[in-house]
């Protein structure tokens, strides 16, 4: 007679068991590295889009120092700066100032938790739009020292968790520019641990988002936590 071998019940489970408690433990690392590869791919994709945008306006028009711009986070700066990108983009909805529809009313958070803007209700005014690729965007004066303007970027749009340096990034056009660049502020990286604003010029230099991992990242020194 020949004799049958295999695996009983309690060994196949025992082996399934092993397997979803594995899979349990590397998933939500998986996830995390895919979504922060796709934040990653959306910030690259949005500055490029800004970029083309902006070049193509000023070849046909003019530059910033030349649109009149004379006011400083207030609707009509955000309004004019809106009014000359738009030709030039794929806008699938116009939102404008203070009304509900691109970004969510909440209050965003910090990268180290505390509360920052909300840009329905915040006095500083920012034009807001959401693009054909689903990109939500908003535009703010900041002509007070220079012809400049900020350009907010949450890559989910209304989803959670509305952070700046997990979802939220800034980009700034500074006066003598022609180059549609992440904000940076002192050129640390303070203000991207701290706040979260500076956190795009990290994310689109070393092509990671690590600093949500360890605390001890730096420019020009340690750029990745492994």
């Amino acid at each position: 007679m020949t004799k049958i071998t295999g695996f009983t019940l309690a060994e196949v489970l025992i082996t399934l068991g092993v397997i979803g408690v594995v899979a349990a433990m590397t998933m939500p690392s998986l996830i995390n590295h895919y979504r922060e590869k796709e934040t990653i791919t959306k910030l690259k994709k949005f500055q490029s889009i800004m970029n083309q945008a902006y070049n193509t306006m000023i070849a046909d028009n003019d530059t910033i120092e030349n649109w009149g711009l004379t006011s400083y986070n207030d609707e009509e700066s955000a309004k004019l700066i809106f009014s000359k990108f738009k030709p030039y983009l794929k806008v699938a909805k116009d939102c404008g100032v203070g009304v509900k529809g691109c970004f969510p009313d909440v209050n965003y958070k910090l990268l180290s938790g505390g509360s920052s803007i909300n840009f329905i209700t915040d006095q500083n005014k920012r034009y807001m739009f959401i693009l054909a690729d689903g990109a939500t965007g908003a535009f703010l004066s900041n002509t007070t020292s220079f012809n400049s303007f900020e350009i907010y970027y949450d890559v989910n749009g209304a989803k959670p968790p509305n952070q700046f340096g997990k979802d939220l990034f800034q980009f700034s056009l500074r006066s003598g520019t022609n180059y549609i660049a992440p904000s940076v502020g002192d050129g640390t990286m303070e203000s991207c641990y701290d706040k979260g604003y500076t956190c795009a010029s990290w994310v689109l230099t070393y092509e990671n988002m690590d600093y949500l991992h360890c605390k001890d990242l730096e420019f020009d020194g340690k750029t990745t936590c492994k």
